[in-house]
């Protein structure tokens, strides 16, 4: 009996580890876009000094 609960917690625990890496991975963006939004405007600042 011992042995099924420790396998059942051993499920709620391996299924929230799932879910919390799928929450992750879903917002991984929101941490990438804002250095992308800065480099692009970096860019674009280096590019119309240059034009100039």
């Amino acid at each position: 009996m011992a042995d099924c609960r420790a396998l059942g917690a051993d499920i709620a625990s391996a299924e929230e580890a799932r879910r919390t890496a799928h929450e992750k991975e879903s917002t991984a963006w929101k941490a990438v876009l804002p250095f992308a939004v800065v480099a692009r405007h970096a860019q674009g600042k280096a590019e119309v000094a240059q034009a100039e």
